[in-house]
């Protein structure tokens, strides 16, 4: 049976992850082929990042849009990295939502990144292309 609950209490090199929360960066596109450049700070209680996933209020405009992103000067999702290949739409299973990206302290570091529309539809609506970063506040063991 898979275990559901698989981020919740975990184990990881004398480190229990107790909590799982979440950090919006809001993108919010107006303007065909717009172009949005953003810095995201984290929390200081947040440790790890373990998942990142991008969310569309329009999914007519995720075909052709792009976003980079680096998190502490190391690129994660280079440039022209298409958009839907973390797109958490409503048809993806809760449990799959989230990019599985490389485990690593990330205690108030910054998250740069560009995000591209490539919505070439008229007329053009405003959407939001918001990222979710998740996150884990750790405990250190003794």
């Amino acid at each position: 049976m898979e275990d559901n609950n698989k981020h919740q209490n975990v184990e990881f090199q004398n480190v229990e992850f107790q909590n799982v929360e979440f950090e919006k960066i809001e993108l919010n596109v107006t303007a065909s082929g717009q172009v949005i450049n953003f810095t995201h700070t984290t929390e200081i209680d947040h440790n790890r990042i373990i998942g990142i996933a991008q969310v569309f209020t329009n999914e007519n405009a995720l075909p052709n849009s792009t976003l980079e992103l680096d998190v502490d000067g190391q690129e994660v999702f280079p440039g022209g990295f298409e958009s839907k290949l973390i797109y958490a739409g409503q048809e993806v299973p809760p449990d799959d939502r989230y990019f599985s990206y490389l485990d690593r302290p990330v205690k108030q570091i910054k998250v740069t990144g560009k995000f591209t529309d490539g919505n070439a539809l008229a007329p053009f609506a405003a959407y939001s292309a918001n990222v979710y970063l998740m996150v884990l506040t750790t405990h250190e063991n003794d």
